[in-house]
């Protein structure tokens, strides 16, 4: 029994996984991000607090409720309750650079992604599993995609305010979704 517990202890010495728990992805790292990406993730990096109260909680309610209404009356619960589920309001969004990726974190939710624009895959909010691309510029944005829907948040900073225009489609929704919220440095 000796030899067999020697083998099994090198293994794990060499790093050789032999089943058992998951191991970790890699960390996501882009040595192709250009500099004029990186700085422009740079420029909106920091922490931010919803400023927009429930205005824009009233407002993103309202563009679920108009889009549901042209639905059948079958599906308008399921698909309002999915909707809201999937669109939580962030009461605080942290966005930081390092070593050519971008990570925004949205109170318990976050998402990181190289600044070249490789996709990576991401647990979304309701728990599919999506691509996440994000592109930086006078605006950044975070596009979500799998197939059949998707959803694009869109960054744009003036001063120290951050507002964010989301649109959401898929095949199952009469339409797109679209609101904004607003955000202030802190």
């Amino acid at each position: 029994m000796r030899p067999v517990r020697a083998f099994l202890s090198l293994l794990v010495l060499l790093g050789v996984h032999c089943g058992g728990e998951e191991e970790a992805p890699p960390p996501v790292t882009s040595a192709s991000a250009t500099p004029e990406s990186v700085s422009a993730a740079t420029r909106f990096a920091g922490s931010f607090k919803h400023v927009g109260g429930t205005a824009e909680l009233e407002a993103r309610d309202k563009a679920i409720d108009d889009l549901v209404a042209e639905m059948s009356f079958m599906k308008r619960g399921v698909a309002r309750d999915k909707l809201r589920e999937a669109n939580p309001i962030a009461e605080k969004i942290v966005v930081s650079e390092s070593q050519g990726t971008l990570t925004i974190s949205m109170d318990e939710r976050s998402y990181t992604a190289p600044l070249d624009e490789t996709p990576v895959r991401v647990k979304g909010i309701t728990g599919d599993m999506l691509d996440l691309v994000v592109r930086a510029g006078p605006e950044l944005e975070q596009v979500f995609s799998a197939e059949g829907k998707g959803r694009t948040n869109k960054y744009a900073l003036a001063g120290d305010r951050l507002t964010i225009q989301v649109r959401i489609h898929s095949e199952s929704l009469p339409r797109e979704l679209s609101y904004a919220l607003t955000y202030e440095r802190i």
